[in-house]
């Protein structure tokens, strides 16, 4: 792959520091429509606690974003500089969860997930020994959250038990 460079062009690329800021204004944002939801938000354990808890993490990052751009490149770089981009990372990741949304009703949860979750790893060039056991403990981890924990039910596949 690193040997095909016609998928390679240049590109403005926005730093950690405006990602960040962004990701704190739409966790604020979605927090406060969380608030607002139907079903007792944020209530007893369960779905109506989930949006929440999304929004309290987008903020975490966001303000990891900034704080470690500004800890490493100061404050008086510019918002936005030009990298390199690849082409076929790009796609591989807007056809993941394009794959997903399609593929989930008919392959279930468990057999849409860990195929994503391999290739989004393969993409951006992580071991094979690595890759396998993470995806795995990964699509277990996020089934029995949202089972057990949340009580909210995934997708099964429509020709297997799991």
């Amino acid at each position: 792959m690193r040997a095909i460079k016609i998928f390679w062009e240049e590109a403005m690329r926005v730093t950690d520091r405006t990602l960040g800021l962004v990701f704190v204004i739409a966790a604020l944002i979605m927090g406060f429509m969380a608030t607002r939801l139907p079903g007792g938000a944020p209530g007893n354990y369960g779905p109506d606690v989930f949006p929440i808890l999304l929004s309290i993490f987008a903020i975490l990052t966001g303000i990891g974003l900034i704080v470690r751009n500004s800890a490493n490149q100061g404050t008086l770089k510019p918002l936005v500089r030009r990298v390199r981009l690849d082409w076929v990372r790009g796609a591989a990741v807007i056809a993941s969860p394009i794959y997903a949304i399609v593929a989930m009703p008919t392959f279930g949860y468990s057999l849409t997930i860990f195929p994503v979750l391999v290739l989004l790893m393969a993409v951006f060039r992580c071991r094979l020994i690595i890759i396998l056991p993470v995806a795995a403990l990964c699509t277990i981890a996020i089934k029995y959250a949202f089972i057990n924990v949340l009580s909210v039910p995934l997708p099964t596949a429509t020709f297997l038990p799991f």
